[in-house]
């Protein structure tokens, strides 16, 4: 598979400061990848949430089914 960029550790230092663009890019990257990680862990707890409404919802049929 051909790599489309260069590993960091191969990649020259920067030498110029960035620019205010750069760092609006930088700050929405940070945020945006904050984000994603927060939306992961809530899907994954709607997930077990999930699990215990069907656990939930099938024991209470059971239980209406035995009396």
């Amino acid at each position: 598979m051909h790599q489309l960029t260069t590993p960091r550790e191969k990649q020259p230092p920067l030498t110029t400061v960035p620019s205010a663009d750069d760092a609006a890019l930088l700050a929405e990257v940070v945020e945006l990848r904050a984000r994603n990680e927060q939306l992961e862990q809530a899907l994954a707890s709607r997930a077990v949430i999930d699990q215990g409404a069907a656990v939930t919802l099938a024991r209470s049929r059971l239980s209406v089914i035995a009396c």
